[in-house]
């Protein structure tokens, strides 16, 4: 069923490609776009933490835009990188309309905090 969830949310997003260098957000900036990794590396930089993120497919910023927060880290993409990206109304919306949004999404959190070897706050 989270399958069926996550394919729904995924066919959304507006597929980017970005180039070695860029940024994707930087730390203090509002939360007002969410990114997921297709392929590719980025890495995240954060006050703590160094993190490099190759061969995982992962959202960036999700937790930041649900909160109506600013990016607590910057993202750089490493490498020629594929994402796909949503604007933070395009999930709000998708909260709204799919009965197990919130779990999965919940579940994605959770998997970014512990990539970044966070404590689950």
């Amino acid at each position: 069923m989270l399958l069926d969830t996550e394919k729904k949310l995924l066919a959304r997003g507006t597929e980017l490609y970005a180039h070695k260098g860029e940024f994707l957000y930087r730390r203090e900036q509002p939360a007002e776009y969410v990114f997921y990794l297709k392929d590719g590396s980025v890495e995240i930089v954060s006050d703590s933490a160094k993190v490099r993120v190759q061969g995982c497919r992962c959202f960036l910023g999700l937790h930041e835009a649900l909160l109506n927060d600013y990016h607590r880290a910057s993202v750089k993409v490493n490498d020629e990188s594929i994402l796909l990206v949503f604007e933070k109304q395009q999930i709000e919306t998708f909260l709204d309309e799919s009965p197990q949004a919130r779990r999965y999404l919940m579940l994605q959190i959770c998997d970014q905090l512990a990539l970044m070897k966070r404590d689950f706050e």
